[in-house]
């Protein structure tokens, strides 16, 4: 519990930066032909709509520099799909998040990783939140405000323990603003 309680914090402190929209229009490019596939439990899920956003920025208490990726799709259903993915190691720079073999485990964290992977599920009013407890997020490209990545995760709920597994899943031309 108190691993789980050290991630927690990790995303706290990323969700807790004093945020400004960027005035810039380039930051914030045309979602046309962006797509967003997964199966959950094995059932195909496709987004039709997307609102993804970049965090980027300082927490005021403990100086930490951090960046925070919220890939966002919802469906015809009303369904949504949330993947946080934090990325404490890089700072600021950048316009991106860092993925890769530097995501923890929940079950074998030590209380000193900085980057995480979160996952929200919203279906019938209820909500499935938790950490990623097996699998990969794999960004394959990030330029240009765009984001396109693979993921295969198994992901266990904050409160009821229980678990769904979401494969095959992949994203192309999502476009995000940037927050800081």
């Amino acid at each position: 519990m108190k691993n789980i309680s050290r991630l927690l914090l990790a995303t706290i402190i990323i969700s807790s930066f004093a945020c400004n929209k960027d005035d810039d229009d380039d930051d914030n490019p045309s979602n046309g032909n962006a797509s967003f596939t997964v199966k959950v439990d094995g059932q195909t899920w496709t987004g039709s709509s997307f609102t993804n956003t970049l965090f980027k920025g300082v927490d005021a208490q403990t100086q930490d520099e951090g960046k925070r990726l919220d890939i966002r799709a919802s469906n015809s259903n009303g369904e949504t799909i949330i993947i946080t993915a934090t990325d404490l190691n890089n700072g600021v720079s950048g316009n991106c998040v860092v993925t890769g073999d530097d995501y923890v485990d929940v079950n074998e964290a030590t209380g000193n990783e900085n980057q995480v992977v979160l996952f929200t599920y919203t279906k019938n009013s209820s909500s499935f939140a938790g950490f990623v407890v097996d699998g990969y997020l794999n960004i394959t490209n990030c330029s240009n405000n765009q984001v396109s990545g693979e993921f295969n995760f198994m992901v266990e709920d904050f409160n009821t323990g229980d678990s769904i597994v979401f494969t095959q899943g992949l994203f192309s031309n999502q476009s995000y603003t940037i927050l800081q």
